[in-house]
């Protein structure tokens, strides 16, 4: 297990208000941890309250290798609380039931940490290294996954495309 460092916010009124500000537009969203736990993606943390806490869990070597989820190590939370997450654009749950899906990794933002999980290349190797895209998540057994409904990387490079030069 692996710890990290957070800012800590604590008001001395019994009324005391924080305003956060994540790094992106997008949604924000409460998941009340306690009986729930949950697994995050990179960049999806915002803050946590109560006696709730996130840990570094490290990953088998297959979810690491292709994960963008921290690596060797994935967030995990734990404890009694609220958790807020954000990501670019609207957040859309899927909940499953003994079921099983797959997602584009680049998609996922949180999900249960009940569910099995794994990474992988979708299109094999080969395909996947020549077009960037690929890694998906597939998920199984019962819980909560939470998807961004755009990709903040896609999304740039459409702007960019958009974006004009002093040449034109």
């Amino acid at each position: 297990m692996l710890s990290f460092s957070c800012s800590k916010a604590v008001s001395n009124a019994s009324d005391g208000k924080l305003d956060l500000a994540p790094a992106m537009p997008g949604q924000v969203i409460a998941l009340e941890l306690g009986e729930r736990q949950y697994r995050l993606n990179d960049g999806t943390f915002l803050a946590l309250d109560g006696s709730a806490q996130c840990q570094m869990k490290a990953q088998n070597v297959g979810r690491a290798l292709f994960s963008g989820q921290g690596g060797l190590f994935v967030m995990t939370t734990e404890g009694q609380g609220t958790l807020l997450a954000n990501r670019f654009a609207s957040i859309k749950k899927i909940e499953l039931r003994g079921q099983e899906i797959t997602i584009d990794n680049a998609h996922v933002v949180v999900w249960s940490r009940d569910l099995d999980y794994d990474i992988h290349l979708e299109n094999g190797f080969m395909q996947s290294i020549g077009t960037g895209e690929g890694v998906v998540n597939t998920f199984r057994g019962t819980g909560d996954i939470y998807m961004q409904s755009l990709n903040l990387q896609q999304f740039a490079g459409v702007l960019q495309n958009l974006i004009t030069t002093g040449n034109h």
